[in-house]
């Protein structure tokens, strides 16, 4: 699920202000990661974010489980664009900011 918000805060700010941390990803976007539990590493919040337009484009999914590239070496993604999680942090989100 993706959700534009103003670009009127410095992004470091707006990441710390919503609860996420930078995610390390040699994928070129610049993408966070935002614990459901504590001590647990999986599942977790995902959030990919660009700057378009005088706008910051927020892609948010939940990653429930670790990749595995066992079968398949080029992907194996467990992610959840939609659904009853990503909805009420997006809307935890938007009542931050």
């Amino acid at each position: 699920m993706t959700i534009s918000v103003p670009t009127t805060q410095a992004l470091p700010e707006l990441i710390r202000k919503i609860g996420y941390f930078l995610n390390d990803n040699n994928s070129g976007q610049l993408n966070c990661v935002k614990r459901l539990r504590a001590g647990q590493p999986w599942p977790r919040y995902h959030l990919y974010i660009k700057e378009e337009g005088g706008l910051y484009q927020l892609s948010l999914l939940v990653d429930q489980k670790a990749e595995t590239r066992h079968y398949n070496p080029t992907s194996a993604h467990n992610g959840e664009y939609d659904g009853p999680l990503v909805e009420q942090e997006i809307s935890r989100i938007k009542s931050i900011l």
